[in-house]
């Protein structure tokens, strides 16, 4: 790096004031707004947010299991057992057992974030347009939200996760 380029950083960081967050009683603090990418003005949501608990709900049906990065000696258990990755569930035939029994897998997995009380999947198959549609409804601690709301996922025959709008 020239020294010109290096002195600008360090006059143009010593004017940025630091900010402290203060943590909530969950001691979660902020989180970035990142459904499928962090948006373009690096926006942040508070986690005790009904809008952050939605993502943290999306985020976990559409992470494989096993892919996050931990560390063996440290990690939760918990962390090794987060996610679902529902893209899974596309090009496989599957009957109507193995359907209930991921929604169920897919309901157990939405109650392991601790904002939420209550969790239930249902699974749709339109073969017209060959999408999957998975549908959660979400009950959210009364610190998060007063009351219940639907999270929408559709995943076409390409393997494009989409989260519908609410």
């Amino acid at each position: 790096m020239n020294t010109t380029l290096a002195d600008a950083i360090v006059e143009l960081t010593a004017e940025l004031t630091p900010v402290v967050v203060q943590l909530t009683a969950g001691g979660y603090g902020v989180d970035m707004v990142c459904f499928d990418d962090i948006t373009a003005r690096c926006d942040d949501t508070d986690t005790e947010s009904i809008e952050s608990l939605r993502q943290d709900c999306y985020h976990r049906l559409i992470t494989s299991r096993g892919s996050l990065p931990t560390d063996d000696d440290v990690a939760d258990p918990d962390e090794r057992e987060y996610g679902f990755d529902i893209l899974s569930l596309l090009h496989k035939g599957r009957t109507d057992a193995e359907l209930r029994a991921a929604e169920a897998q897919m309901s157990d997995q939405l109650l392991k974030d601790d904002r939420v009380v209550n969790a239930e999947v249902t699974l749709g198959w339109s073969t017209n347009f060959k999408q999957l549609e998975v549908k959660c409804s979400i009950t959210p601690q009364a610190e998060v939200a007063d009351r219940p709301f639907e999270l929408i996922i559709v995943l076409d025959s390409a393997g494009v996760a989409t989260l519908v709008p609410q």
